[in-house]
C-alpha cells in the first residue's frame, strides 16, 4: 500500500499532462471544426497523439531511470518499502504510454460522438485489471511489481480498444504522421 500511495503523485502528474493535453487539442479542434477545416483537425489530431507519445515515453523511461538507480530511496525510510517502490516504478513505467495516449483518445472519440466504444474501453480495462491482479499477485505472488503490470495490461488494453477505432478507417479524424505542423 505504500508503494501505491507514493506512486500517487507521479499519477496526478500524468493525469495533470494528460488533461493539458486533451484541453487544448479539444479547443483547436472546436476552432477547425467551426470552420470546416478537416486537415487542421486531423493534424491536431495527429500532433496530440505524437507529442503524447513521445512524453509519455519519456517519463516512463525517467521514471524506470529513477527507480533502478535508487533515487527513489529519498522518498522511503525502510528498506522493504523502497524495494517495493522501486518494482511498483519499474512495473508502472511500461504501461505510461497506454495510459496517456489512451486518455487522449478517449477525448477524441468522445468528440466523434463514440461513446459505446469508450464505454467497451473502460469496462475491459477494469476486466483487465482485475483478472491480471488476481492472476499476477494471488496466482503468481508477484506483490507489488504483480498489481503494477496489472495496471499497464489494463493500460494498454483501454488504449487497443480505442485505436482499433481509428486503424479501422471509420473514424472522422485521420492519424497523419507525415508533415505534422508542431
Amino acid at each position: 500500500m505504500t508503494a501505491i500511495g507514493l506512486y500517487g503523485p507521479v499519477n496526478h502528474l500524468l493525469y495533470a499532462a494528460s488533461i493539458m493535453l486533451v484541453s487544448g487539442s479539444q479547443i483547436l479542434y472546436g476552432r477547425y471544426m467551426a470552420k470546416d477545416d478537416t486537415a487542421s483537425r486531423d493534424n491536431v489530431f495527429s500532433v496530440n497523439l505524437v507529442f503524447s507519445m513521445i512524453f509519455s515515453i519519456f517519463l516512463g523511461v525517467g521514471m524506470a531511470i529513477f527507480a533502478g538507480t535508487g533515487l527513489t530511496g529519498y522518498m522511503v525510510s525502510g528498506e522493504a518499502e523502497l524495494v517495493a517502490l522501486n518494482a511498483y516504478f519499474l512495473g508502472m513505467a511500461p504501461g505510461i504510454p497506454g495510459l496517456v495516449v489512451g486518455q487522449q483518445l478517449f477525448s477524441f472519440l468522445s468528440l466523434e460522438n463514440r461513446t459505446r466504444r469508450t464505454m467497451a474501453a473502460t469496462l475491459v480495462c477494469v476486466a483487465v485489471n482485475t483478472g491480471a491482479d488476481i492472476l499476477l499477485v494471488a496466482g503468481f505472488g508477484m506483490g507489488t511489481l504483480g498489481l503494477a503490470l496489472a495496471s499497464v495490461l489494463s493500460f494498454w488494453a483501454f488504449c487497443a480498444v480505442m485505436a482499433a477505432y481509428y486503424l479501422s478507417g471509420k473514424s472522422e479524424l485521420h492519424l497523419h504522421l507525415h508533415a505534422l505542423r508542431w
